[in-house]
């Protein structure tokens, strides 16, 4: 049985400061939207979305994948399902 990953988006490119805030995750960020990856596990994804409400972060999107399947592992960026535009904003 392969391991989901779960991908929670938030508008807003993380800055230095966020990045401190979610240094245990894997993040990324994308044309003004910024995306945690994290490995099954209740506890991190209800934690992580708490820490996110807390920073007053705009929620766009929690999303599960395959890990041997997920977009960004496998789709250039032209194929992957498309994101919400939003723009940058200082965080």
């Amino acid at each position: 049985m392969s391991e989901l990953i779960v991908e929670v988006s938030f508008k807003g490119e993380a800055s230095a400061h966020l990045r401190e805030a979610f240094d245990c995750l894997a993040i990324t960020a994308d044309r003004g939207v910024s995306h945690l990856h994290i490995t099954d596990d209740p506890a991190v994804l209800h934690g992580t979305l708490e820490q996110i409400r807390a920073l007053g972060l705009e929620l766009i999107r929690v999303r599960g994948f395959d890990k041997e399947h997920s977009p960004a592992r496998d789709a250039p960026m032209s194929e992957q399902p498309e994101r919400l535009d939003a723009h940058p904003s200082p965080l």
